[in-house]
């Protein structure tokens, strides 16, 4: 008996002092929930608490058989669904602007050219493929979208009257449109992200950012090439957008459905980063090197608040998590931080997450990063500037 009462006396115990799940912290406004996440991630029963990324092979530019073939740069990918990898090349090359390995590496064709013949492309953005399988790819000017087979074939085309820098087909009829708007005395630009219907026509704003003209601006934010106004992604029936009204201690991510409801608000308590010195240098330089007057001017109304943007990017794998790359630093150099949450918007890693290049260029938001089949795809820097991709097993414990 007195063992028994000793064994139960032990098993309460454990209960009142082993350590609790933090309960998730969710409030309503005007009908949509809010996903409060603090600083540290919370213990989801059935969640990982964090991943380790093992390398598996890369896409060298650098190497000999690359450029061979006439990859010379790659500034895009994405991955169908067979995990083959698609590598979309310099805008500028004369040969394929799209090269397609196995999803083991091994090349398998290149295809797509620029022209005006029927299939041809002139001023292309980003290759988008769908979560139902879809492979397109935005033409800026003629304003036309193309549908491709995943071995290149051309299928179709729609055309478009506006400015659209890039088109999702969402597989309801309905299209994810990323758009510029300027008036005609050009003293700014209007950046949306918006849906449309299938013949298409506007149905609903997402997302709305103005910036000024820099030739005519009396300042210039510095931060201006890490502007977080057009990030997106799109995972699981869901449109993740990023929230431009910066709250003070926190980031906002914004969940619409594929037919523009707002169906949840992801909200973060971020450790801020000051603006560095180095961080200057390089978004000035650039400027004050230009041999045009007008762009050493604009160097001279920069100006640099004190912390950098609460995120650099984010983008979803196909299980619907969602990656935050924030502006911390890891202690391992040359790596970032990186917020991870389940697909209820919850925060449940905090790691650091490697250096993927060219987040400052005009396509850093999409299509740099593709996580896909439990494996990361990301486009590296290497010292000698060339660019390689890189396939990592991710991990999760």
């Amino acid at each position: 008996m007195r063992k028994l009462f000793y064994l139960i006396i032990i098993l309460f115990l454990f209960v009142c002092c082993a350590p609790k799940q933090k309960k998730v912290e969710r409030i309503f406004e005007n009908g949509v929930e809010i996903v409060v996440n603090h600083l540290v991630p919370y213990e989801i029963k059935g969640q990982p608490k964090s991943i380790h990324l093992e390398k598996e092979f890369s896409i060298d530019t650098e190497e000999g058989s690359i450029l061979a073939l006439g990859l010379t740069d790659i500034m895009a990918i994405n991955v169908d669904p067979d995990g083959n990898i698609f590598l979309w090349n310099s805008f500028m090359t004369k040969d394929n602007l799209v090269y397609k390995f196995s999803s083991d590496g091994r090349f398998k064709n290149a295809f797509l050219k620029r022209g005006q013949g029927p299939g041809e492309i002139q001023s292309p953005t980003l290759p988008i493929i769908t979560e139902s399988g879809e492979f397109v790819i935005t033409d800026y000017f003629p304003r036309k979208l193309f549908f491709f087979d995943f071995d290149g074939l051309f299928i179709k085309e729609v055309s478009f009257n506006a400015r659209i820098w890039v088109v999702y087909p969402l597989g309801n009829s309905n299209y994810f449109v990323e758009e510029v708007r300027r008036p005609e005395n050009g003293a700014y630009s209007d950046y949306l992200m918006l849906l449309y219907n299938q013949e298409m026509r506007e149905i609903q704003k997402l997302m709305f950012y103005r910036e000024e003209d820099p030739r005519s601006a009396a300042k210039i934010k510095g931060t201006m090439i890490d502007r977080p106004y057009m990030l997106w992604a799109i995972s699981k029936g869901k449109i993740y957008v990023g929230n431009n009204d910066q709250l003070d201690s926190e980031y906002e991510i914004l969940v619409f459905d594929y037919v523009g409801n707002l169906i949840r608000r992801i909200r973060k308590e971020y450790s801020p980063v000051e603006v560095s010195d180095e961080y200057k240098r390089k978004i000035l330089s650039p400027y004050e090197k230009h041999p045009n007057v007008i762009m050493q001017d604009i160097a001279k109304r920069i100006y640099f608040p004190k912390y950098m943007p609460p995120y650099q990017s984010f983008f979803c794998d196909d299980e619907g998590r969602l990656f935050v790359m924030t502006f911390e630093e890891n202690p391992h150099e040359g790596e970032y931080m990186c917020d991870i949450f389940d697909p209820d918007g919850h925060f449940i890693s905090h790691v650091g997450f490697g250096n993927f290049a060219e987040w400052d260029t005009i396509i850093r938001s999409q299509l740099v990063v593709i996580a896909k089949k439990n494996r990361l795809h990301c486009i590296q820097q290497k010292e000698s500037d060339f660019k390689e991709l890189v396939v990592y097993k991710m991990n999760w414990e």
